[in-house]
């Protein structure tokens, strides 16, 4: 495997497959180019995390460029601090999360896929998700944390899905409740950004209004 103090990529094409963590760093930044890192087995004295295909002691920054990790014993990527996604694509694949911080996540931009059998996305400290253009989205199997909660960042909404459901994260952020945490399993979050996704939400509210309305009559 690759190991660096401070892992910065700006162009190029870098391919790592190891028994334990294919690319181990202090930090990590993904600003271009790609990665493929794969991780195939475990190790009896290391940490679950130190076997992540990509493993990050501190901080993990993706900007640009397209990453994509698998690990058969660990999490697809893992980061002790805090992790950024700005842009790019990640498709990120764990035997336990696909992507895991030990601190805080912020995804504001990007393409994001992680797929974990324990989770697709774990922030220990919590999970922010928002967007930076219409062609922007997330998905995972699942999302959690321990503290902090799961947010739809301000100014932010998400499309949940095929169905009609939006997420909103209003002016001020908002955090969901445990049902909308579970209801974005394995569904595509894709911003809505243009006015016929906002009509389509709106025609969608109104119908619930409606249906609401006509039981409360029945009763």
């Amino acid at each position: 495997g690759i190991k660096a103090n401070n892992y910065i990529q700006h162009s190029g094409n870098v391919t790592s497959n190891a028994k334990l963590s294919a690319i181990a760093a202090l930090s990590f930044t993904l600003n271009g180019g790609t990665v493929n890192a794969t991780s195939t087995s475990s190790g009896s004295n290391v940490t679950s995390a130190e076997q992540s295909a990509i493993f990050s002691s501190n901080s993990l920054n993706v900007a640009g460029g397209t990453l994509t990790a698998n690990s058969t014993s660990s999490n697809g990527v893992h980061a002790n601090g805090r992790i950024d996604v700005t842009d790019g694509i990640i498709n990120s694949v764990g035997y336990i999360d696909g992507l895991s911080s030990s601190e805080d996540i912020y995804i504001t931009g990007g393409k994001v896929t992680a797929t974990g059998q324990t989770e697709g996305i774990f922030g220990n400290k919590g999970i922010n998700l928002g967007y930076s253009n219409a062609e922007d989205y997330i998905k995972a199997t699942s999302y959690n944390c321990m503290t902090g909660g799961v947010k739809i960042l301000a100014n932010k909404k998400f499309k949940v899905g095929e169905t009609a459901t939006v997420l909103d994260g209003g002016n001020n952020g908002r955090e969901l409740t445990n049902d909308e945490r579970l209801s974005l399993a394995n569904q595509k979050l894709t911003p809505v950004t243009n006015a016929a996704d906002a009509a389509t939400v709106t025609r969608h509210n109104q119908r619930h209004v409606l249906i609401c309305h006509l039981r409360t009559i029945i009763k």
